[in-house]
């Protein structure tokens, strides 16, 4: 997929592909997968994935790979910078009969918004409402 044929994804994961984003939200399949990957791909023209590692166990594979490119495209909202980017991932992958039928993890999408020059900060928080007490001083 490297050379940008997201149909081929077709070819490697099973008709019931789950590909799991967050632990509430449901699962998507393989047609949302490609989207997701298109999306990242109009973020960088020269997009490039290297694989670093590579542990599988049973039926489970890890992989932590490093995604690099020019940041071309807006991306969550924020304008295209041109910068280069560099930013790790890491995910699970389950496979069945040759081919993935889960997925779970994915890439540092937070390395990924400091890189292309948005802003990380925290939500306000609202301090929980306390009862108040009202101590006596002893004379």
């Amino acid at each position: 997929m490297q050379a940008g044929n997201l149909n081929a994804l077709d070819d490697f994961v099973t008709p019931n592909y789950k590909r799991y984003l967050s632990p509430t939200a449901a699962p998507i399949n393989a047609a949302a997968q490609k989207q997701r990957m298109a999306g990242l791909r109009a973020v960088s023209s020269d997009f490039k994935l290297t694989i670093d590692h590579l542990i599988a166990e049973g039926d489970l594979v890890a992989i932590g790979s490093t995604y690099r490119g020019t940041y071309t495209g807006a991306f969550m909202g924020i304008p295209p910078s041109g910068k280069q980017g560099t930013f790790a991932s890491f995910e699970v992958i389950r496979i069945e009969n040759g081919k993935i039928a889960e997925h779970w993890g994915g890439p540092d999408t937070m390395d990924m918004v400091l890189q292309v020059g948005g802003v990380v900060s925290a939500r306000p928080t609202v301090a929980p409402v306390l009862p108040s007490f009202v101590c006596d001083k002893p004379d």
